[in-house]
């Protein structure tokens, strides 16, 4: 190659001509490139074509961040198990508030914990044809559960036996968790996630105040006898503060969550 082009050169000064070199031709980008860097406009059309065809939608991108979603779902399960695995059932036959903790513990606890971090480790934002409709009938479910398990003859059926109890507690935890997954897990629902969790705020607020500031008491004397110091009817006023405060705080939390996470989608667009 380097004889070559000294003979055009040599000969290009003796004819006075200036001299050309020739150029290799530069390489044609590849498709792997194209999908690292994006298509290149020396690309042919066929294969910026196929390069886009590749992509996945936008509308379907899918994130599964598994670490993301499994400390939350740990940490829930840990409350799960020191609220029935402890002293709070048994405490809970006799005494309203210890009742209230167990419940709490599943509800504002554990529930969210679990139903957000599968909803992490699932995050979607495909539409999902149908989860707000979900969203609202687990809304309804969960309100009519929590409102059931406190009426007085419930209440007290739960306090008494021990498989009522235990349906109590499953139909506690299953309501929760699956608000909480919906409510986080698709973004096209974050306003409706927002406004259902913002809808149970209240309405644990109400039930909790009513609990709360009520001159009688509700359930039968022999369930609720008081704990940790309080008269049956101060016990039944501190699980109803309980309530308003913890329970329905944590729902408030979620809905606020969602609204900065709406109000970030407005900000990107």
């Amino acid at each position: 190659m380097g004889t070559s082009r000294q003979y055009m050169r040599n000969s290009a000064m003796q004819s006075g001509a200036p001299a050309r070199e020739t150029k290799s031709p530069m390489p044609r980008p590849s498709e792997t490139d194209a999908e690292m860097f994006g298509p290149s406009p020396s690309m042919p059309k066929e294969q910026i074509a196929a390069v886009f065809s590749s992509r996945v939608p936008p509308n379907k991108l899918s994130i599964h961040p598994g670490s993301r979603g499994s400390l939350p779902v740990i940490l829930g399960m840990a409350f799960l198990c020191a609220a029935w695995l402890g002293p709070l059932p048994s405490l809970a036959r006799t005494a309203f508030s210890p009742g209230m903790i167990t419940h709490l513990s599943v509800v504002a606890l554990a529930g969210p914990l679990i139903g957000y971090g599968l909803a992490a480790s699932r995050y979607s934002s495909d539409e999902g044809a149908g989860t707000p409709f979900i969203l609202l009938v687990a809304m309804f479910c969960d309100m009519a559960v929590v409102v059931g398990w406190h009426l007085p003859s419930l209440h007290d059926a739960a306090a008494r036996s021990w498989i009522v109890f235990a349906i109590e507690q499953i139909t506690f935890l299953g309501t929760s968790l699956t608000l909480w997954y919906f409510a986080f897990q698709r973004r096209e629902n974050i306003a409706v996630g927002a406004f259902v969790l913002f809808m149970v705020f209240m309405h644990m607020t109400i039930l909790g105040c009513v609990l709360a500031i009520s001159p009688r008491l509700f359930y039968d004397p022999d369930v609720c006898l008081g704990a940790f110091g309080f008269t049956p009817l101060q016990d039944q006023r501190a699980g109803g503060v309980l309530m308003a405060s913890w329970g329905a705080g944590a729902y408030l939390l979620g809905s606020v969550a969602l609204l900065f996470r709406m109000i970030g989608r407005i900000d990107e667009r």
